[in-house]
């Protein structure tokens, strides 16, 4: 029965091609980000915000106690 001894080259090889390959998906990831969104931006409407975080853009809620 023989047997098979790990080749340090093949090892290092295999270490190059994989570097190489998420080398080329991360370019390709920067390549579709800087087409498509690069330039897109949002500006959130204020009244939108304050109802996501709980108030309402309409009261008087800033430091004001609404029971008294």
């Amino acid at each position: 029965m023989l047997h098979h001894t790990p080749n340090p080259m093949n090892d290092r090889t295999l270490v190059r091609k994989l570097a190489l390959v998420v080398a080329i998906k991360l370019a390709a990831i920067f390549a579709l980000w800087w087409v498509f969104v690069r330039d897109d931006r949002i500006v959130p409407a204020a009244d939108m915000v304050a109802e996501h975080i709980g108030q309402r853009s309409d009261s008087p809620s800033q430091g004001h106690s609404h029971g008294q």
